[in-house]
């Protein structure tokens, strides 16, 4: 069995709650698998650091340099039109 690329998008004022609800079911799927099923890794929108709601900062990895994916989950922040 394969493993899943996935690419975690974080954008701008993303809910860290909401973050870790997407994250969490892909270690805890690893975890139970005793294996890596997923490999995630984040990435941005831009070239600029997104920062959380709570002051956490993701340092930016831009969606455009990141390499094929199997997955792509979008945890999207408050003010989406923007």
């Amino acid at each position: 069995m394969k493993m899943t690329k996935t690419v975690v998008l974080v954008l701008q004022d993303t809910n860290t709650l909401s973050l870790a609800a997407a994250v969490d079911p892909l270690r805890a799927a690893n975890r139970q698998a005793g294996r890596a099923v997923f490999d995630w890794q984040f990435a941005t929108p831009s070239s600029q650091d997104v920062m959380l709601t709570s002051g956490l900062r993701v340092a930016a990895a831009p969606l455009h340099r990141v390499p094929v994916c199997d997955v792509l989950i979008v945890v999207a922040g408050f003010d989406l039109d923007a």
